[in-house]
């Protein structure tokens, strides 16, 4: 796609309802500054705006998938976390066992001399 943003928000809509016309009577352009708008809203007024544009039927779908991946998705995190734990309790023991060996070699080189 191309940028057709204009130089004003006002200019803007207007472009977007052009090229739109009646099809997207409820689009509104955001633009970097001014986001104020619909994302900032309650749930409920949301709900109710994206009411007309498709079923809530879709939106609850929808929601429904995203926490369920949500959950899926921590519970995975919370796997992964477990084994760091577990790898960063080898890797410390792996640490001590080398400190003693390097303790164990520092005194034979000194016997051995």
């Amino acid at each position: 796609g191309s940028d057709l943003t204009l130089q004003s928000l006002k200019d803007t809509q207007i472009l977007i309802d052009e090229y739109f016309g009646t099809t997207l009577t409820r689009s509104i352009f955001h633009g970097q500054h001014a986001l104020d708008g619909l994302l900032e809203t309650t749930d409920a007024k949301f709900k109710e705006e994206l009411s007309h544009l498709l079923s809530l039927d879709i939106w609850q779908q929808a929601t429904t998938h995203a926490r369920s991946k949500q959950r899926e998705m921590m519970r995975e995190v919370a796997k992964l976390d477990g084994m760091i734990a577990l790898r960063m309790q080898d890797l410390e023991q792996a640490e001590k066992k080398l400190t003693t060996a390097k303790q164990y070699v520092d005194k034979r080189k000194i016997e051995v001399e």
